[in-house]
């Protein structure tokens, strides 16, 4: 275990305690939001909430509070840094993990939903935000390369979730530091990516990845009556669209709705 690898977990404990101790609004909401880790990814989750105030200066159609939970691919043997950085790992580009959104849109119904149906393309917003900005924006990613688009979509429902196979190009967080600063802070979880790893590569470079997006509304019943707002859960991920991509998609996906399928509309 390395020192970087031994910080990046301590920093997200400590993010996570936090937002927990802080009471968030799931908390608040009497609401579980587990964490979710498997093989290979490290282990542990940062969780963190936005509010409505910061949401809106980013994008001020997004009325909303952001709850966050992620990680991503662990340190290899040895490396002060994340395979998330390594375009020869099947976690390059990868985080997985939920989004629980509480909604404040004027005909107060749920993130994600309009006319009591489900509406991919406002949900997407979110993990659009999350790649865009939240990721490779806080590399130095520019904005001309900031290329989170949904190629292909397939809809479906599960167990009472709402559910979404998906193709999306995306932004790498691939980037040399010593150009791209952007967030200094953000090397605290996800390491300083070698130059090696640049061989051959463009910083901020396009992906096709492949994922799978899940989302539901809390009934009303089950929100604390503290906190008026509707809630929509979200989990998922997206992989790399190649072999060892799909793989490891299939296996966050079995980790991931194993926890959390059990806590949609019907529990």
């Amino acid at each position: 275990m390395t020192e970087h690898r031994e910080l990046a977990i301590a920093a997200m404990q400590a993010e996570t305690k936090q937002s927990i101790d802080g009471k968030d609004f799931m908390v608040q909401a009497g609401l579980a939001m587990p964490s979710v880790t498997i093989a290979d990814s490290l282990p542990a989750t940062l969780r963190t909430q936005l509010l409505q105030k910061f949401m809106t200066s980013v994008d001020p159609s997004l009325c909303l509070d952001l709850v966050l939970q992620w990680t991503i691919g662990d340190y290899p043997q040895g490396m002060e840094y994340s395979s998330y950085y390594d375009p020869q790992s099947p976690w390059y580009n990868v985080f997985f993990g939920s989004y629980a959104i509480r909604s404040y849109k004027p005909n107060g119904e749920a993130w994600g939903y309009n006319g009591g149906k489900p509406d991919f393309a406002e949900f997407l917003q979110i993990p659009k935000l999350d790649y865009n900005v939240f990721t490779a924006g806080q590399f130095g990613c520019p904005p001309d390369k900031m290329c989170f688009d949904v190629t292909k979509s397939v809809q479906s429902s599960v167990a009472g979730w709402d559910c979404m196979r998906l193709d999306v190009d995306v932004p790498s967080g691939l980037h040399d530091p010593a150009r791209s600063l952007g967030h200094p802070e953000s090397f605290v979880v996800y390491g300083i990516p070698s130059r090696k790893l640049f061989s051959s590569r463009e910083e901020f470079e396009k992906l096709c990845m492949h994922g799978m997006m899940y989302m539901c509304r809390i009934p009303q019943s089950r929100i604390d009556p503290a906190v008026g707002q509707p809630i929509t859960l979200a989990f998922g991920a997206l992989c790399l669209d190649d072999e060892q991509g799909r793989a490891l998609l299939d296996e966050i996906m079995k980790a991931l709705t194993a926890v959390y399928l059990p806590l949609g509309p019907g529990a």
